[in-house]
């Protein structure tokens, strides 16, 4: 339901900014290099058989390696980890993990290996980044203190990966009186809390999503540990301003996701948020990054009028090839569950199925 053609369409026929969100784009532009040079200086760490830990050791290590090196390298190998570590990829479906970046969270992982500007300095790469998650806190931490909400999906990009911990390695060692840093600590300050930035612009959409669909959304978490802005009451307030511009008009689904602004990854607007099917090259892919999609459009029908209707047919089809698929087949019951309540039984609440 989401083609290029209507995604521009709708940038150009939607427009949306409050001095609510005003507001909002300048605390997070005041603080979030500030909050993130203070992560820097913990001393938090992945576990040794952590996911990403086995991804590097799978590869291998030529400190001398080129950009092009690394491409080929991860490329040979790219299929090979996918089914090894049960990751979407071209020739595995991919299974759920259990908190491989938050504990207890249920989570579905897809690798790629796209190109990067290896001319990026490495700190500023995003080897791995949230496509949707069910989390709705703004307190700048990833997931909650009482346990796992929903389905998270996750990419990883090999090749950032792999460029990105070259980099870091030779780093390290032309500035030795900055003092090392072992590869787990590595891992936590520089992969995988680089993930915020897509963890809180999805955090952002989800309270629009759940004070749509009428869902009370839980309090923040306390945090101490260091001085961090309150978030939570400016979105909230944005959110009730957005519901009540779309409650009175006949938004497509395109201009729908445009009124949600986003503040933390570079993306304008949830326009951005949506994954880009065509980089599947086979179903065992392509599955994955419909679902995520999915999860988008479950959110956007709860707006359903009559031009919207229009769409409908498309998601229809859309719905039946998802389907024949028959992926989440192999989901557990309690997943399926999730997935039925948050995004199945909303979308064909509004095409009749």
């Amino acid at each position: 339901m989401f083609s290029n053609a209507d995604i521009q369409q709708s940038i150009i026929k939607s427009h949306n900014v409050d001095p609510t969100s005003i507001t909002i784009a300048s605390v997070v532009k005041n603080n979030q290099r500030r909050i993130r040079n203070r992560v820097e200086g913990l001393q938090n760490r992945v576990k040794s058989e952590h996911l990403l830990v086995r991804i590097l050791s799978a590869i291998g290590f030529q400190p001398d390696a080129t950009y092009d090196d690394i491409y080929w390298a991860c490329r040979r190998k790219f299929i090979n980890i996918g089914a090894a570590m049960r990751l979407v990829s071209p020739s595995h479906p991919g299974e759920i993990h259990v908190g491989e970046f938050i504990q207890g969270q249920a989570e579905l992982i897809a690798i790629s290996i796209e190109h990067i500007d290896p001319n990026t300095p490495w700190r500023e790469l995003q080897p791995a980044r949230y496509l949707f998650h069910d989390y709705t806190n703004l307190n700048w931490q990833m997931g909650t203190k009482n346990g796992g909400r929903g389905i998270s999906y996750i990419e990883i990009n090999l090749v950032a990966l792999v460029w990105q911990y070259f980099q870091a390695y030779k780093y390290y060692q032309r500035n030795k009186n900055h003092g090392g840093i072992n590869l787990q600590t590595y891992l936590w300050r520089y992969v995988v809390y680089r993930m915020l930035p897509t963890y809180m612009d999805l955090a952002v959409f989800n309270r629009h999503r759940f004070l749509a669909n009428g869902v009370t959304i839980e309090k923040d978490d306390d945090f101490r540990d260091y001085p961090i802005p309150m978030l939570a009451p400016l979105v909230d307030r944005n959110a009730k301003v957005i519901r009540e511009r779309l409650l009175s008009g006949s938004p497509l689904p395109g201009v729908v996701m445009n009124h949600l602004l986003m503040y933390f990854n570079g993306k304008p607007s949830a326009l951005g948020l949506l994954a880009d099917e065509s980089y599947s090259r086979t179903n065992q892919q392509r599955w994955f990054y419909q679902l995520v999609n999915l999860n988008f459009m479950a959110y956007v029908v709860n707006y359903d009028n009559p031009a919207m209707a229009r769409y409908y047919p498309t998601l229809v089809r859309e719905l039946r090839n998802f389907f024949q698929l028959r992926f989440t087949e192999r989901l557990p019951s309690s997943v399926k569950l999730t997935l039925d309540q948050n995004v199945f039984s909303k979308l064909n609440g509004v095409i009749g199925s």
